[in-house]
Order: structure tokens, then sequence, then C-alpha cells
């Protein structure tokens, strides 16, 4: 019995966690950083995107990170994702953020090679959802 109520709780783990990334899956964030340039603090614009358990973001692209997997889970009653993206220069930026609704917090560190990091704070709202699924009938 104990056997039977181990199995069902291992199922019902790992299929749930699918169904956390998949409301991310398919989605767009239209989301505004911080970006200190001295003493001045200008606010720049970039496109989030979660695509076949992929994260992107349009602007880290212009500097050569590639899409990476991103892993989704639920904490504290909300949902957090996470992803770290590279580049060829050796750099990396770690990706976190909270779901809240149609929007999104987080924060990403962007380090390079020399030991140089620089932390920035996000906020985004969602752009556009993945298209319902129609189910046919015969």
């Amino acid at each position: 019995m104990k056997g039977s109520a181990l199995l069902l709780m291992v199922t019902l783990f790992a299929t749930a966690l699918p169904a956390r990334a998949a409301r991310l899956d398919g989605t767009q964030w239209k989301m505004r950083f911080r970006s200190a340039r001295s003493w001045l603090h200008i606010w720049k614009g970039d496109t989030l995107s979660f695509e076949s358990g992929h994260f992107k973001s349009d602007e880290c692209g212009s500097y050569g990170f590639h899409d990476a997997a991103y892993a989704a889970k639920r904490h504290d009653g909300s949902e957090v994702w996470t992803s770290t993206l590279y580049n060829a220069d050796g750099e990396r930026t770690d990706w976190q953020g909270v779901l809240e609704g149609d929007r999104m917090k987080g924060t990403f560190t962007w380090s390079k090679p020399d030991g140089q990091t620089r932390t920035y704070k996000f906020s985004a709202k969602l752009a556009s959802e993945p298209a319902p699924t129609v189910s046919r009938e015969p």
C-alpha cells in the first residue's frame, strides 16, 4: 500500500512540472529594466519569449546570447522561473522571474569572464498568449 501511495505521489509530481512550464510556453512579455549609466538611470525595453521549453531575450540576443531552456515551479503560492543564457564571449545572464497574473517581476545578472557582474531588476507585462487548442470531434 505504501508503495502505491509513493508511486501515485511521484506520478502526480512528474506530470505537474510540464504543466507549470506550459503556462509560460508560447507567451511573449514586454519588459522594462533600468540601466544605470553613471548617475543617470535610463529605462530600456525588451521582449521576453518562452517557446517549446526555451527562453529568449531579444535585447540579450543582440549581444550574442543564445536562447536556453528554462525551469518553472510553484514557490510560496507563486510561479517562479529561471534560465541562464550564454554567449560566445564567455558571458552569461542569469534570469529569475515571478509571475503575478499578466505581470511579471524579476532580476537578471550579467556576468563577465573577468568576474564583473551587474544585476538589473525588471518588470514585464504579458504581450501575447498561446492560441487555445481546439479539439476536433469526428
